[in-house]
């Protein structure tokens, strides 16, 4: 067990080191040429080039455009006469292609899940499948790749993560539209990470997405996960009496855990982990870190 100041010093390592990373894939050559619109571009050397409007799109802005483009140009180059106006930024923003950010974010994903920096529970990684709906800007391009929702008048897009629930790195993301389930996004995490996953992975789910084909999917796939039930999902566990047991739903030989919440309601959980593994009331703890309340047992291997 470690204490949580050595668990944030080993996830600032974590973090200083995709820094790094990005750092050294924005600055190569390759990069450039392999993400600029048009060969093109970018050729002749400018107030802000392509390592300086990429570094300052990846950058939290916090105040007005303008204000970021001032400051970061003053930090850079002090005796710069006219800083790049906003319309100038926006204008060689265009000029980099979206795969540039993808590629990025692919690569901090990879290397959060070869990494070591995973709290554990009971020796497990834990993870979280979870989804919602974005507004998006009322622009041309966007009207035409995500369609409105009814009575609406501007576009939405449904967006997906795979998180890691201890330290809060994202493994995988996606972007659909609004015709695109929640099951279907997951569907693209799980997709991703079967082949990355670790025999002692737990994802944990909310009662949107079960399903018998999403069980049939993670049993036949090696996934150890724990989902949340909706209510009358299912006759035969609403009726029982019993708080531990087995039933088969479509085939599937399922786990079901019935606890009982301080309100008084009954929340029903579905797994395939084993009562060797999980005890019955241990299940309470390990479902609540999808919401980010993590207990004192868990554990950093190298921290």
């Amino acid at each position: 067990m470690c204490t949580l100041p050595k668990a944030v010093i080993m996830m600032k390592g974590l973090t200083f080191d995709l820094i790094e990373k990005a750092r050294a894939k924005i600055n190569s050559g390759d990069f450039c040429n392999r993400h600029g619109v048009s060969k093109k571009y970018f050729t002749r050397l400018r107030c802000m080039g392509f390592v300086s409007i990429m570094t300052l799109c990846l950058n939290f802005l916090r105040k007005s455009l303008q204000i970021e483009i001032d400051r970061y140009m003053e930090l850079t180059d002090p005796e710069i006469e006219k800083p790049m106006s906003k319309q100038a930024f926006s204008k060689a923003r265009h000029k980099i292609s979206p795969e540039a950010f993808k590629e990025l974010f692919e690569m901090t994903g990879q290397s959060i899940i070869a990494s070591d920096a995973f709290g554990k529970y009971k020796g497990y990684r834990i993870f979280a499948i979870d989804g919602t709906e974005l507004q998006l800007p009322k622009e041309k391009e966007i009207l035409q790749a995500f369609p409105k929702r009814n009575g609406c008048f501007t576009a939405h897009a449904r967006a997906s993560t795979l998180c890691d629930v201890i330290t809060g790195f994202v493994v995988h993301a996606n972007l659909g539209t609004i015709k695109n389930g929640e099951r279907d996004l997951a569907m693209e995490h799980l997709e991703y990470f079967k082949n990355h996953k670790q025999s002692k992975d737990i994802i944990i789910f909310d009662r949107g997405y079960p399903s018998g084909a999403m069980i049939k999917y993670l049993n036949d796939n090696g996934f150890k996960y724990l989902i949340r039930m909706q209510k009358s999902y299912n006759a035969e566990i609403d009726y029982t009496d019993k708080n531990d047991f087995y039933i088969t739903m479509q085939g599937q030989n399922v786990r079901v855990i019935k606890l009982v919440l301080k309100t008084g309601e009954t929340e029903t959980l579905i797994t395939n982990l084993g009562r060797k593994a999980f005890r019955t009331s241990e299940f309470k703890a390990l479902y609540h870190l999808r919401w980010g309340k993590i207990p004192t047992s868990v554990f950093f291997p190298n921290a």
